[in-house]
């Protein structure tokens, strides 16, 4: 009987220890759950706190906290303050005597007039009526209001007839047509082939505007083209073979 009593103690004594170290396996094991879920916990706190103090140390970080208005508005005016100081006493050493600014203005357009002679050689127009300007061969030229002017030329040879010469060609194209006209064909090719000859001997070299400017307001195709043969005449004068003009635009040869 008092060995049943023992066997029983043992047993009830090894229940015990077992359900007490179940408990102790569940309880640690809980605890180390835990102790995890607080490392985690810790670890994004960390995170956190590491980028915030980044934002605040970057110096392009714009702050959350809306600028006083108040503070802003004494900082302008202060600034302004210092701003009209320093200019009242800067006009007030920089001020100048009327004879002083009379004298500088003078220099001034001294110097502007002498660079201005010296570029296009003579003084700029008293009323703005004509500008100058350089054409393709450096030459410089007046352009007047309301005209157009031959801005570009070049040399060529051809048919450059002296003023003779070109009187000459007329008179046998004059009576080279009247020959055709009579049907004299053996006259008219002897009037041809001295024209011929004529044209061969007279291989030279001229001028050949092809470019052209105008200076003014806007103006119509039909007043361009009036103005571009005026400028045409009086490009053959100014080149001393006025009498080309009417040879090649008159459709004499």
């Amino acid at each position: 009987m008092r060995k049943k009593i023992y066997w029983g103690l043992g047993v009830l004594i090894g229940l015990l220890i077992g359900a007490f170290v179940l408990v102790m396996v569940n309880e640690h094991a809980e605890d180390r759950q835990f102790e995890s879920e607080i490392k985690e916990a810790q670890k994004l706190a960390d995170q956190i706190n590491a980028q915030q103090h980044l934002k605040e140390e970057s110096p392009n970080a714009i702050s959350d906290t809306p600028i006083d208005a108040s503070a802003r508005e004494t900082s302008i005016e202060h600034a302004s303050g210092l701003d009209v100081e320093r200019t009242n006493s800067s006009s007030e050493k920089n001020e100048l005597s009327e004879a002083e600014i009379d004298a500088w203005a003078k220099a001034n357009r001294e110097k502007y007039l002498a660079e201005y002679i010296a570029k296009w050689g003579e003084p700029p127009s008293p009323d703005r009526s004509y500008q100058h300007f350089f054409d393709n061969h450096g030459t410089v030229l007046r352009h007047y209001r309301g005209t157009s002017v031959v801005s570009h030329y070049r040399i060529t040879v051809g048919f450059a007839p002296t003023i003779s010469e070109f009187e000459r060609y007329k008179q046998l194209k004059t009576e080279w047509k009247k020959a055709a006209k009579d049907q004299d064909f053996e006259e008219s090719n002897r009037i041809h082939e001295k024209i011929q000859t004529l044209v061969q001997s007279a291989q030279r070299e001229y001028p050949e505007p092809f470019g052209f400017g105008y200076y003014g307001n806007p103006i119509t195709e039909g007043e361009q083209r009036r103005l571009d043969d005026e400028a045409e005449k009086l490009f053959y004068e100014r080149m001393g073979v006025p009498h080309l003009y009417e040879l090649y635009t008159k459709g004499l040869y």
